[in-house]
């Protein structure tokens, strides 16, 4: 008998007919409907690296940057301080100008730099000229172009400003300089010669240093004998390749006119020296010589053109940066008065010093003679707490006079123990002057000798606050203020003499008061030339001058503090 094939059959095709659709299904997934997406990269446990984007900077060099000084009055320059009587007697004016920026500096700070000099030309001439030459560019683009809301210090541009920004290939040609045999860096020896008198008083490395704080009327000092280092270059045709950024390059030496750089310069040769003025001019570096070794002078003027150090405190806008469009600078948020100047930002402005010596600070001695205890804890003298190059060198010299205190301390520790050396200090503060003065005492086999020290700074920029801002600051002028300390000391010596009189019994009628006084009032003349003079303001806002009275007992001279009324 024969099976039935019917429903079998129709088991198989259904089961064909699944296949056939899951198939089609397969297939129309990766082949008909594939993405544009790629495969992932296998799972390694480790994260892929990603490649950081790097933010373009917002202020760049060249930019320009609208900035506007405060207003000022006119910069007079006398013909006493440079030397010639060609610049205008009404004085230099401010001028309108546009700024570009020189430097961005590691500290945060940014250099901006006139686009072109000044229109104006300032002339100097001779010792005067070269003594006072870097002092007057930079005090007068200092008064003409600063901005004390912002913190914005002003000065003349220097050789520095140039060679920071040059490459090997620049710095090579300056050092294989060449003239009359004599290389740059080059030191001759010299006998029986003139020179320009702050020669001896700045370091050869430093002919940027202003040195002064006010000018000299001093010109040329003799030398027996004298070592001159030859710091003159001239490059010519300078090559843009010469600098890190042919930007710096455009800023620097594309310009309508040549102008003065803040920066001495000596000219070598066998016979003689050139003492001047550093120059830029289109694609050039060179120098001006105003005199000689022999005391021969000469004349020369130039544009000045200023740089301007803007802070951290300073926000610059990202936008623009073109001529016609520059960045906009504003004061960004209020860190706290003085903290921009800070060395130190975690301590206060003024703090006691924390020297050691020989490892004495817990040793003490009682002196025989006053019958006092002293130790190293006596010897009190502050930390001014600024960043700036003068309290760089006050701190200094602050250290050395605590040093030398310290050195006496110990000689009486292990000695006679009769005499003693001990030291404090005051401060006054206005919103714009720190005025510190320093009084050590020596004692104990006679009568105690006291001598004074006084440290004045603008706090706008760490810098030294002059003699002639001190004394214009107490309400005086360059007409009255000799004659008004001059008085003060006459008064202070005849005190002095009656004190000494009533103490030693003697009779002084038959002293010539006028030999001492004379002597006094020229120490304190000599004081202001070589701009050596201490000094301070008081917290009633009174000038106070240091001055050495010369008194026919004892050692003769007593350094005493005179206030000026």
């Amino acid at each position: 008998m024969r099976r039935k094939k019917g429903p079998l059959v129709a088991i198989i095709v259904i089961i064909l007919i699944l296949l056939l659709v899951v198939v089609s299904l397969l297939l129309y997934k990766f082949v008909f409907n594939k993405t544009d997406k790629k495969p992932q990269t296998p799972q390694t446990g480790l994260e892929q690296p990603v490649t950081p984007v790097e933010e373009e900077p917002t202020v760049n060099v060249g930019d320009y940057i609208a900035y506007t000084p405060d207003e000022a009055d006119n910069y007079v320059i006398e013909g006493t301080i440079s030397g010639v009587a060609n610049n205008p007697q009404e004085g230099i004016e401010q001028e309108e100008l546009s700024w570009r920026v020189l430097n961005i500096n590691e500290d945060g700070s940014i250099d901006i730099i006139s686009d072109e000099p000044m229109s104006a030309e300032v002339y100097f001439g001779g010792a005067l000229g070269y003594n006072n030459g870097v002092y007057i560019l930079n005090d007068m683009c200092k008064k003409l172009y600063s901005n004390k809301s912002l913190g914005a210090v002003a000065r003349s541009i220097n050789l520095a400003d140039i060679e920071e920004n040059m490459v090997e290939e620049g710095l090579t040609a300056r050092d294989e300089y060449t003239s009359e045999n004599v290389t740059y860096g080059d030191t001759i020896k010299y006998k029986n010669i003139f020179i320009p008198e702050i020669y001896t008083k700045v370091d050869i490395d430093e002919e940027s240093d202003e040195n002064y704080t006010s000018p000299t009327k001093s010109t040329y000092v003799s030398q027996s004998e004298i070592s001159i280092k030859h710091t003159f270059y001239e490059l010519e045709e300078i090559e843009d390749s010469y600098f890190e950024d042919e930007t710096v390059y455009d800023v620097l030496f594309n310009t309508k006119t040549g102008y003065w750089l803040g920066t001495r310069c000596t000219d070598c040769s066998s016979e003689h020296v050139l003492f001047g003025l550093r120059v830029a001019s289109e694609n050039t570096l060179t120098g001006t010589a105003f005199c000689s070794s022999n005391s021969k002078s000469g004349a020369s003027r130039n544009h000045i053109r200023p740089v301007v150090t803007l802070g951290k405190n300073v926000e610059i806008s990202a936008e623009g940066g073109t001529e016609d469009n520059p960045k906009t600078i504003t004061k960004s948020g209020e860190t706290g008065e003085n903290e921009n100047l800070k060395a130190d930002t975690d301590k206060e402005l003024i703090y006691d010093a924390e020297y050691t010596y020989q490892n004495l600070e817990e040793e003490k001695y009682t002196s025989s003679s006053t019958q006092e205890t002293y130790s190293l804890k006596d010897i009190k003298v502050p930390v001014i707490n600024i960043n700036s190059s003068y309290a760089t060198k006050a701190n200094n010299e602050i250290k050395e006079i605590f040093n030398e205190l310290a050195k006496q301390f110990k000689e009486e520790l292990d000695g006679a123990q009769i005499s003693y050396g001990i030291a404090g200090y005051r401060y006054y503060i206005d919103s714009d002057i720190l005025s510190v003065e320093i009084k050590t005492e020596n004692g104990g086999t006679s009568v105690p000798v006291y001598k004074y020290y006084g440290y004045n700074f603008n706090l706008n920029d760490g810098s030294k606050f002059s003699y002639k801002e001190a004394y214009e600051f107490a309400g005086f002028t360059s007409s009255n203020i000799n004659e008004k300390v001059e008085s003060a000391i006459t008064n202070a010596l005849k005190e002095r003499m009656k004190e000494f009189e009533q103490l030693n019994n003697n009779d002084m009628e038959n002293i010539d008061f006028d030999t001492y006084n004379k002597a006094s009032i020229q120490n304190y003349r000599d004081s202001v030339n070589d701009d050596s003079i201490k000094y301070f303001i008081d917290e009633d806002e009174k000038l106070n001058v240091i001055v050495d009275l010369e008194i026919p007992v004892d050692k003769g001279t007593f350094n005493v503090v005179i206030t000026i009324e």
